[in-house]
């Protein structure tokens, strides 16, 4: 009866980290997507868009520093405000860190 139970445990923790990996697998396509989509549409001179698909990869995920670059790159050249940029990367950071 015990090793039942041990087996029951082990499977249900197995199930629960195979969950966990795919969901994590669905948040990085899903981020992938969007940061490709902002690229796009830059290449597209499409900025605002651009500028919205970032934002919508920056919130799947922490974004990793070259599609930071590229995300403020755009916003100053949109905005040309720095203190704005300065305000909305303190934002991304706050979002991951806590």
């Amino acid at each position: 009866m015990m090793k039942l139970k041990n087996l029951f445990l082990s499977l249900m923790a197995m199930l629960l980290v195979v969950s966990a990996a795919a969901q994590s697998r669905k948040q990085v396509r899903q981020y992938y997507y969007w940061i490709n989509q902002a690229e796009l549409a830059i290449c597209d001179s499409n900025y605002e868009s651009a500028n919205e698909c970032y934002d919508k990869a920056f919130h799947i995920q922490y974004p990793f520093p070259k599609d930071l670059l590229s995300a403020y790159s755009l916003n100053l050249k949109i905005t040309k405000d720095f203190d704005r940029i300065q305000k909305s990367v303190l934002i991304h950071f706050s979002l991951h860190l806590f």
